[in-house]
């Protein structure tokens, strides 16, 4: 499963930005991840996207970020925001990234 569809790009981007670029869907994750959560994508003041989403295995799940560029090439390294044993979770966390007025982002995590 793709974090970011072709579809959700391109919605975003005619809402936000009036953009029409042309690609294919993206993979932002590590790649080894089975299972995903609570996708999302956010426009930044500069003009990237802040993509957040869970995701797991059988032993543990985490909640991570990333910001990409316009055609889904990562520009920042892979941000794990929560990780926890899933042995002990009852619903997976949920990450949200919340723009504050200085442009800086404010992540909230927490499990449904």
């Amino acid at each position: 499963m793709h974090i970011l569809s072709a579809l959700t790009l391109l919605l975003l981007l005619s809402a936000q930005l009036s953009a029409q670029p042309n690609f294919g869907p993206v993979r932002i994750d590590a790649g080894s991840d089975r299972t995903f959560f609570y996708p999302t994508v956010a426009v930044t003041h500069d003009g990237t996207l802040q993509c957040s989403w869970t995701s797991g295995s059988d032993e543990w799940m985490g909640a991570y970020s990333r910001e990409a560029d316009l055609t889904g090439v990562p520009v920042s390294a892979q941000d794990t925001v929560d990780l926890q044993s899933a042995a002990i979770l009852t619903c997976p966390p949920r990450v949200t990234l919340v723009t504050l007025n200085s442009g800086a982002w404010s992540k909230l995590i927490y499990h449904e």
